[in-house]
């Protein structure tokens, strides 16, 4: 009896659902960036797969792709719709970026960690590698440690890492907007005003800063 509900369970998915491809393999279409060879591909089969934005209409594949790197990774990746997700899920965000930085921090000062760079790192740079890896520790670690081995020592012995050092070691591109999105964006920052979500209508603007524009309502 489990199996047959499990089977008329699998038959209600839509074909699309049914079908999705599972690996880089089953995936069709988009070799300009994802055939052999290709910058993406070699990212993903080398898991070092850093921001990305994918961009197109529905159907193309972005979800799915997103899915397989997130597989092949073994990342944690965390989905959020500027539109329709509320204050707590924008804390959950934060505070996992707190999370993140107490991770850094550990790190930094561990003997199995980064001690003997004799690091010294100020708040601006921690904050970029807590904030700008989308809730993947792995990859703020990863950045760090980039930093520590690319970064000459000085005079005192310290390996200093800037804000500056930290952006080219995480290799995040600049967020952007296009115009659809933009107002989803700005309608989200102008109800969280409305409705006094402080948190959340700081993320929105943060959002809206951080792509180039001014908010305005």
């Amino acid at each position: 009896m489990d199996n047959l509900f499990t089977n008329m369970h699998n038959d209600r998915k839509p074909l699309a659902e049914k079908m999705r491809p599972k690996s880089l393999g089953d995936f069709v279409g988009q070799q300009h960036i994802l055939g052999q060879g290709k910058l993406l591909r070699r990212l993903i089969e080398a898991k070092r797969v850093p921001s990305v934005i994918f961009y197109g209409p529905p159907g193309t594949g972005k979800t799915t792709l997103a899915s397989i790197i997130a597989e092949s990774a073994g990342a944690r990746f965390v989905k959020m719709n500027a539109v329709s997700s509320g204050v707590a899920e924008v804390k959950v965000v934060i505070e996992e970026a707190k999370r993140i930085l107490k991770s850094l921090q550990r790190a930094i000062v561990a003997e199995n960690g980064l001690k003997h760079f004799n690091i010294k790192i100020d708040g601006d740079a921690l904050n970029y590698f807590a904030t700008a890896c989308s809730g993947d520790v792995r990859s703020a670690l990863n950045g760090l440690e980039v930093g520590a081995l690319t970064t000459n020592i000085n005079a005192n012995g310290e390996t200093v890492i800037t804000k500056e050092i930290a952006v080219e070691c995480l290799q995040k591109k600049a967020l952007s907007l296009d115009e659809d999105l933009f107002y989803h964006i700005l309608s989200a920052f102008c109800k969280s005003l409305r409705g006094s979500d402080a948190t959340a209508a700081l993320y929105y603007a943060n959002r809206l800063i951080e792509s180039g524009r001014k908010a305005r309502c």
